[in-house]
């Protein structure tokens, strides 16, 4: 049943956003969009332990999916629900160091703004993610499913703007900061956290 946790929270959100539309009065210019979108994640993680903070280097990584814009009929405002695979984790440089990759379905539901008739938006909102793989990968060796030692969950802060081109196209730049240590079996000054600079090219379908 794990498995279809996000696809059903993401199902929610569509109803609430849509009940929540129903229930404004007030005409809004924008209009409901569906779309696609692919891109990169620069993915790394915060480290702490011991009261010491480090971050590896990125890991470059795909994300993609789709999403949907609902205007909620007030001006510019919208609500933005969206699912997404998403690829994390970090590298570390040198011949002791490799990958480490992580996984996700992740759903962010987004409060967004647009600003009209400019083509530029900006969005915030929580981030819900559900691990489906985690490897670690030392330079030059062999992968090793590590997802034993991962949490199954991961809830993260969104924050981005956007582009809307007139042709359907739209350019995205978001920042993804952890909230949640994904690490299982830690002492309580120790812990992990996912975050990434993601740049996506979306289509808006309808």
């Amino acid at each position: 049943m794990k498995k279809f946790k996000l696809g059903l929270l993401f199902i929610a959100t569509l109803f609430v956003a849509q009940f929540a539309t129903a229930q404004v009065s007030v005409k809004s210019p924008l209009k409901t969009r569906f779309g696609i979108k692919a891109g990169i994640n620069l993915a790394n993680v915060t480290i702490k332990s011991s009261g010491l903070t480090v971050s590896p280097s990125s890991r470059i990584a795909p994300v993609g999916g789709i999403y949907v814009t609902l205007p909620i009929g007030i001006g510019g405002f919208q609500i933005q629900p969206e699912l997404l695979y998403s690829g994390q984790g970090y590298k570390i440089d040198g011949t002791e160091g490799g990958i480490g990759s992580t996984n996700y379905f992740v759903v962010p539901v987004l409060a967004k703004y647009s600003v009209l008739s400019s083509g530029f938006a900006f969005y915030a909102g929580p981030q819900f993610g559900y691990l489906i793989s985690a490897k670690e990968t030392p330079t030059g060796g062999t992968s090793i499913d590590v997802k034993d030692g991962y949490k199954s969950t991961d809830i993260a802060g969104v924050a981005g703007v956007e582009y809307n081109f007139p042709i359907k196209l739209n350019l995205s730049a978001r920042y993804q900061f952890g909230l949640s240590n994904v690490i299982k079996d830690t002492s309580p000054d120790e812990s992990l956290k996912n975050n990434s600079f993601t740049f996506t090219v979306g289509f808006n379908i309808k």
